[in-house]
C-alpha cells in the first residue's frame, strides 16, 4: 500500500490504524489464497520482513474470530507455518470490524 508520497511513513501507519485498516499478507498455492499463521509473533515478523521490500513497514497482529470468519467467507484459507520461508506474497486489505 502507498500514500503516494503525500504522508510520511509514520502518518500513513497512523491513518491505517485510526481507520482500522490492515494490509494482510497472503500467498497463493494451487490456486488458493493462503494466509500464513505462526506460533510466535517473532516468526511472523521474520516472514513479513523476508517477503516484502526493505522499504515497507511490517507488523504482526492476532486476528480476531470475526476477522478470521470474514476472510474464510471471502475464500481465504489459513496455514500454520513453522519457518519464515521465502514466498511470493500479495496484499489483501482487511477492514477490521469495530469492537
Amino acid at each position: 500500500m502507498s500514500s503516494g508520497g503525500v504522508l510520511t511513513k509514520v502518518e500513513f501507519v497512523n491513518e491505517l490504524q485510526d481507520n482500522r485498516i490492515c494490509p494482510l499478507l497472503y500467498y497463493e498455492k494451487d490456486g488458493r489464497k493462503i494466509v500464513p499463521c505462526f506460533k510466535s509473533p517473532h516468526t511472523a515478523k521474520d516472514f513479513a520482513t523476508r517477503n516484502t521490500p526493505n522499504s515497507d513497514s511490517v507488523g504482526v497482529m492476532e486476528l480476531q474470530a470475526n476477522d478470521r470468519e470474514s476472510l474464510l467467507n471471502s475464500g481465504f484459507e489459513f496455514e500454520e507455518l513453522d519457518w519464515p520461508n521465502k514466498r511470493e506474497v500479495f496484499v489483501h486489505v482487511l477492514f477490521l470490524e469495530c469492537e
